[in-house]
């Protein structure tokens, strides 16, 4: 049972099967599954750029510091971050990597352990750049579906459209202003998508040509946020029919069946039989599905802002058990959330 933990709520049960912290106990602000290795999990703190295999006990570090600054890095030495508030996987070995508060995206190669601009000014200078750069203020999520890709960047309420081919990105700032926008979900369309705003998440279409932007949700303890603690949105199943939102200022975490707009919100008590496993569930960051080797079974992973990473059961029948509201009582810690 060192693996094994049981959130509960009355009679409301949630098997924790596998839990681990990055070494630094850094907060894990994305965490995402290897698109080609599905025993893979790849995540991101303030500092650094982690992987962890499932057979291993702990992620290790591809590249970062204790340190911030910026310095981009290879085989021999590490490059530094400003905050790597998401990323988001093209091939087997290249990720673009968002560093915010450096204000530009650059691009990591896991094999050789290399870093390199791809957008931006990656000195933090951002609206002090020449005309001919593409600048960012506050750049949070990338988003990407085979050749497109969405970009958020909070401080100028803009999302850009990047293209991604052979040679330089293409990318064309929306003709739209999005009021902080924080995250973003592509569907299987790419025209279509979905993005957390300071007011709710919102559906934006762009499939016959003209800009459609509806708003689905407008829950408060998923929108409100500080300049620190963000909306994050991700595909909840492979399917794309769900969402899952985490609110890293509220620290709740929901699902939103899109085919019916159903948000279901819990407040889930958790009883930590195991020390060290889950000594505190608390200040969720980030999430994902994890597909398994099985095509029926789709886990839940939950980074925290401890640096604590857990796995949960499927993530279907998590949200088909929801229930809109629940009482806690007799539990050692509190977890607001799934």
């Amino acid at each position: 049972m060192n693996n094994l933990s049981i959130f509960y709520c009355s009679a409301y049960f949630i098997p924790i099967i596998e839990a681990y912290s990055i070494p630094t106990r850094n907060p894990i602000y994305h965490i995402a599954q290897d698109i080609s290795n599905k025993d893979v999990i790849h995540l991101s703190t303030s500092h650094a750029f982690w992987t962890k295999n499932h057979a291993d006990e702990a992620p290790f570090l591809v590249t970062g510091t204790a340190e911030f600054g910026y310095r981009e890095g290879n085989a021999s030495m590490s490059a530094q971050f400003r905050h790597i508030k998401s990323f988001a996987q093209t091939n087997s070995s290249t990720f673009i990597l968002v560093d915010t508060y450096n204000k530009c995206l650059r691009q990591l190669d896991i094999t050789e352990k290399s870093t390199s601009m791809l957008l931006g000014v990656c000195d933090g200078r951002g609206s002090k750049g020449t005309s001919s750069e593409v600048l960012f203020t506050k750049p949070t999520d990338i988003a990407i579906r085979g050749q497109f890709s969405y970009i958020t960047d909070s401080g100028r309420d803009t999302i850009y459209m990047m293209m991604l081919i052979d040679g330089p990105p293409i990318i064309h700032k929306l003709d739209r202003s999005f009021s902080s926008p924080t995250s973003v979900a592509i569907t299987a369309n790419p025209m279509i998508f979905y993005v957390a705003v300071n007011y709710g998440i919102t559906k934006v279409n762009m499939s016959d040509g003209s800009l459609i932007v509806e708003t689905i949700n407008t829950d408060a303890a998923l929108i409100s946020q500080d300049n620190d603690g963000l909306s994050k949105i991700s595909w909840n199943n492979k399917e794309k029919t769900s969402l899952a939102v985490v609110n890293q200022y509220t620290g709740f975490i929901g699902m939103i069946d899109l085919n019916t707009v159903n948000f279901p919100l819990l407040t889930v008590c958790s009883a930590c039989h195991t020390p060290g496993v889950c000594a505190q569930l608390t200040d969720p960051m980030a999430i994902t599905i994890r597909e398994t080797t099985s095509p029926d079974v789709q886990e839940l992973v939950i980074a925290l802002r401890n640096g604590s990473v857990i796995t949960t059961a499927d993530s279907r029948t998590l949200q088909d058990t929801a229930v809109s509201s629940t009482t806690c009582s007799s539990s050692p810690s509190f977890f607001k959330g799934l």
